[in-house]
């Protein structure tokens, strides 16, 4: 059984924040004139998705109240969001041109509630772009809570949605009904081998996400689960390095490479002198720097206050929960 903190699981969260941030930054200084490969990088967030059905069903192996599971989950979620949403609509307002969209309040909004939106350019995507992900996470964590944390519900519920998803609807039903929910269930049933449950799932997991060879949960979900399933073997053997301080502060490099990216490159072309491969190696660390800085000095207080608001909460006797397991 895996106890306590998994190091693989962090360094892991490290590499897939960093594969992302290399899609970008690849992406922007081939943009922005400098030598760069190929961006790739995108199969990071499938990575994210493993991961997050893996976490969810080691975290909720003690009795658990669904209410301070979701209360849980949207601190740790939500606070650095909606702030970082606040700067970009900030921004979009005050520095249009630096931007490629314009403010629209509607998006804006939607944003703030994780609702699925096309933007001005056509893309389902929130204001702070990557953010996309944030709505599948949420979705799969009231799932989650609304199934009593029962990892063999959760699964058919995915399952089920995931086959309604082949009747073509509106943005919000795609997005609820993709196959990307597999990802979260592939996550869920390693943990399960793992902690020695529920060893069908991950096969019936396969057999359906062999069903839909043209979704990304075949081309990236499956060789994320088949990473993530061989890094927790071999946990025993795990050494913390400093990928495990990145994983610590990937949600905030997650969320704020956007920001700094594209101010480092603006910035990287009027020298333009520079070597390509120290202008890209430099965006990385600056990355890094900038993600780890905010996880220090927003994210980490703001959890902290988050955790003591909810142990108040907590223990006000006049609040009784809705359900445990």
């Amino acid at each position: 059984m895996i106890k306590g903190r998994v190091e693989s699981v962090q360094a892991l969260r490290a590499i897939a924040a960093l594969f992302v941030v290399t899609l970008h930054t690849f992406g922007l200084a081939r943009q922005s004139g400098f030598a760069a490969p190929i961006p790739f990088g995108d199969f990071g967030v499938d990575i994210f998705f493993v991961i997050s059905g893996f976490v969810m069903v080691l975290t909720t192996q003690r009795p658990t109240h669904v209410r301070t599971f979701i209360g849980h989950r949207l601190m740790r979620v939500v606070p650095l969001y909606w702030i970082l949403t606040t700067l970009k609509a900030v921004l979009m307002l005050a520095l249009p041109a630096l931007g490629a969209l314009q403010f629209s309040l509607s998006h804006v909004i939607a944003s703030y509630a994780f609702v699925p939106w096309y933007n001005q350019a056509g893309a389902p995507h929130p204001i702070v772009y990557v953010g996309w992900t944030l709505t599948y996470e949420l979705w799969f964590y009231l799932i989650f809570a609304l199934l009593q944390f029962r990892v063999p519900r959760v699964a058919i519920a995915c399952l089920l949605l995931t086959l309604l998803g082949q009747i073509e609807g509106p943005l919000v039903w795609n997005t609820l009904t993709d196959p990307l929910l597999l990802e979260f269930v592939m996550g869920m049933g390693i943990a399960s081998v793992f902690l020695g449950k529920s060893w069908w799932i991950p096969a019936l997991v396969a057999c359906c996400v062999l069903l839909l060879p043209d979704s990304r949960a075949f081309f990236w979900g499956l060789p994320s689960a088949v990473l993530v399933g061989i890094c927790v073997a071999l946990e025993k053997w795990w050494p913390r390095t400093i990928l495990s301080a990145i994983g610590d502060s990937s949600y905030s490099l997650y969320l704020t490479h956007i920001f700094v990216i594209p101010i480092y490159f603006r910035l990287a072309t009027r020298v333009p002198t520079l070597p390509s491969l120290l202008v890209v190696i430099g965006a990385f660390v600056s990355t890094i720097v900038v993600g780890h800085l905010t996880y220090l000095l927003v994210e980490k207080p703001l959890g902290r206050t988050m955790h003591k608001f909810r142990k108040r909460n907590d223990s006000n006797p006049s609040r009784t929960a809705l359900t445990s397991v």
